[in-house]
């Protein structure tokens, strides 16, 4: 967070010279936890929802307590109303409009009267207007981010409140991405967590830009062996007295076993916000270190007053550090891949409304693949994800929805309203998720084709909120475009990355890193490739397809084409070594309402897993077998079932050290891993002939270094002729 007025206290614990204070807060204060009067409730269940119309009076009838929404769906949250129609395809209508939400709640005033009620919400798309019994409570622009709406003046006590969300994800001309930009389907709804939260007059400060009010940062020593964690905390005093208040920091190993403290004492006037900072000391801190060591240490922060705690706040932190070097990554002084895979919020059963459950499932195929990074594509993502990527390693890049145009020639954009709401997303982007050590990338923009001075100023105004927020991390921008004048437009960021689809849309596979070399000799700061990829649909099957056998805005996209396309374009790589990173495009098929290719309507197939999670590509497989750790064997073009009889290749990729094939039984050969560099994991054997009019086993026993053994077999029924 920004230094301007930051009252500055020091820490607990000698370190880098902080002089040691004692005593600030009593032990007793531990042993009060549970007094702690902070009340959060989840709202999730029992809401009642239809769509609705745009005419005033019909909203304003809705929204009243009285209101009868009998006949409306009972739905629970997470929720979307494009859970069908988001894949509806081109000549399909994916509503985009309001949809309004109601649900009834008691609160006793015994319990809930002395408190500060805020309604949580952790997202909702994309304009979100809160009413509690008829009277507007709050408004939330913008799509994707968490925001809390004060509704303590609303409510009624011991009686039955009516909260009307009405929610619109019709395209806007100012809340970024406008109209029709950005290629994936725009589900509407409250598609993440709502919460009841009651705090006590004095509090952290939960309603600026929707943070916890807690900010947590790790700072390492040259060395690496001091470790000081500055806690920066945002406080309000709504109360009409002035305050002398306690904030005391533990900070926790991964066992729960406290190694250090810290703590401050300050006096709050009457009705009145501050922020102030201290600092805990550590030596020898275990570092956090990707995922060969994703190790977290656990800060409590609690708030006291008068010898009572008011609030505490659990933040989960890592000690790490994080330099580019050239074309090279450091995490904690080490050489460190980024072998990154770019992920949208999407499931096939639900859309952007994914269960915790579902985040857990994708991560896991993302670690069991070798994946060591992470894009969250195109805007901020779930809480849970972050708190996910935390606890398994991953570093994430993760952005605001500047996507294609910060204005549009398709209709009037009022450009000082999207300069201010897309600055707002960026300062809700990184102050929710400030305290993740995982993050170690603003994104700033997705390829914005526009160049002009009004959007070259707000660019470089959007990078310096970023650096004003959070100086500890560098803010990077994906584009698609070369020249002079997107380096200008864009010179503010630190990092540049390339969306390249050489072999796909055009020129050839395997000839991305020839074009990022001609961009680095314009711009020389550190470049990785933030976007690459191909198609694959896994019902269309070719023996060796080249480009010109696939249509890449058409129904052609061969699954073995994906796979040779990875294969050359990691060979291109890994051979010329001239980024620090790269990020696959991308690792699930996903909702995309306007998209007609492939064997999918409204999807783009471009992932290495099918957006129901059921099939896991060959090219999958592939990266498995580059970037894993897992000894693996894969043959590919399994599901080729109208397979010729004459097969000019069958290929099977593996890490082992040898690779022997079986066709019914009788060895087809074994084949030794290549010393080529990029190519090491594939494995071929030409011109093999099925029987015809028979079921046709293909089995690969692969030998790994240490004698161990990974089998694969598939069956094929032979056909003569045919493509797929």
């Amino acid at each position: 967070m920004t230094d301007t007025s930051w009252t500055v206290y020091c820490c607990a614990c000698a370190g880098f010279g902080f002089r040691k204070e004692e005593d600030l807060v009593q032990e007793t204060v531990i042993e009060k936890r549970n007094s702690q009067t902070m009340l959060t409730l989840d709202l999730d269940a029992k809401w009642k929802f239809s769509k609705i119309g745009v005419w005033e009076e019909e909203i304003a009838e809705a929204v009243a307590p009285e209101f009868d929404d009998s006949l409306y769906e009972t739905v629970s949250l997470p929720h979307t109303w494009n859970a069908e129609d988001g894949t509806c395809g081109k000549e399909g209508i994916c509503y985009r409009g309001n949809g309004l939400y109601r649900k009834r709640l008691m609160l006793s005033y015994g319990e809930w009267g002395q408190k500060t009620v805020y309604l949580s919400f952790e997202g909702a798309n994309t304009v979100a207007v809160v009413y509690v019994n008829g009277s507007m409570a709050g408004r939330h622009e913008g799509g994707y981010s968490g925001f809390r709406i004060d509704i303590t003046d609303y409510l009624i006590w011991g009686q039955e409140n009516v909260i009307a969300v009405l929610v619109d994800n019709s395209e806007t001309a100012y809340i970024a991405p406008i109209g029709k930009e950005g290629d994936f389907t725009k589900f509407g709804g409250i598609y993440r967590d709502v919460f009841l939260l009651g705090v006590d007059d004095v509090s952290f400060n939960l309603i600026e830009n929707g943070a916890d009010g807690v900010f947590v940062s790790p700072v390492l020593s040259e060395d690496g062996r001091e470790g000081n964690v500055k806690i920066h905390a945002a406080l309000r005093n709504a109360s009409a007295k002035q305050r002398q208040l306690n904030i005391f920091s533990v900070l926790k190993d991964r066992e729960g076993i406290e190694v250090a403290r810290g703590s401050i004492s300050l006096k709050m006037e009457a009705d009145s916000v501050k922020e102030v900072e201290y600092f805990i000391g550590i030596a020898n801190p275990h570092l956090w270190n990707g995922v060969r060591d994703p190790y977290l240490y656990i800060v409590d922060t609690c708030l006291v007053l008068e010898g009572e705690v008011l609030q505490n706040v659990i933040t989960e932190t890592g000690f790490r550090r994080y330099d580019i070097f050239g074309n090279q990554f450091y995490l904690n002084g080490q050489p460190y891949n980024i072998h990154g895979v770019n992920y949208h919020q999407d499931s096939s059963a639900s859309g952007w409304a994914m269960t915790d459950e579902e985040r857990e499932a994708d991560y896991a195929m993302m670690i069991d693949m070798g994946v060591t990074a992470v894009r969250m594509a195109h805007y901020q993502h779930d809480p849970y994800e972050y708190q996910l990527c935390d606890r398994i390693g991953l570093v994430v890049y993760t952005e605001i929805p500047l996507i294609n145009r910060a204005f549009s020639e398709e209709f009037f954009v009022d450009r000082a309203l999207f300069a201010e709401n897309i600055k707002q997303q960026l300062t809700e982007l990184v102050c929710q998720n400030y305290n993740h050590p995982s993050i170690c990338f603003w994104g700033i923009s997705n390829e914005l084709y526009d160049t002009d001075c009004e959007t070259s100023k707000l660019y470089t105004e959007l990078c310096r909120l970023a650096l004003s927020l959070d100086g500890t991390r560098m803010t990077i921008y994906a584009d698609n475009q070369a020249g002079p004048e997107y380096v200008k437009r864009s010179c503010a960021a630190d990092l540049v990355g390339y969306n390249r689809y050489d072999g796909w849309y055009y020129g050839e596979a395997g000839g991305i890193c020839s074009w990022v070399a001609d961009r680095q000799e314009e711009d020389s700061r550190p470049s990785c490739i933030s976007e690459y990829g191909a198609g694959g649909a896994v019902t269309q099957h070719m023996d060796l397809p080249g480009q010109n056998d696939i249509i890449p805005n058409g129904e052609l996209h061969y699954e073995e084409y994906q796979a040779i396309f990875h294969e050359k374009a990691w060979k291109d790589i890994v051979l010329s070594k001239n980024v620090w990173g790269e990020f696959i495009w991308c690792m699930f098929d996903f909702a995309s309402d306007s998209r007609e290719e492939g064997d999918t309507k409204g999807q783009n197939d471009k992932g290495l897993v099918t957006r129901d999670r059921k099939v896991k590509k060959d090219a999958y497989y592939f990266y498995q077998s580059v970037w894993g750790s897992k000894k693996m064997v894969h043959i590919t073009s399994s599901r080729y079932q109208m397979r010729p009889c004459h097969v000019p290749e069958i290929k099977v990729y593996s890490n082992a050290e040898t690779v022997e094939l079986f066709l019914n039984g009788k060895s087809a050969g074994v084949r030794n891993a290549r010393k080529e560099e990029g190519c090491s994991t594939i494995f071929t054997w030409e011109n093999i002939k099925l029987l015809q009019g028979r079921e046709n086993v293909i089995k690969a026993v692969a030998v790994f270094c240490d004698g161990s053994q990974e089998i694969d077999c598939v069956s094929h029924p032979s056909a003569s002729g045919g493509r797929w």
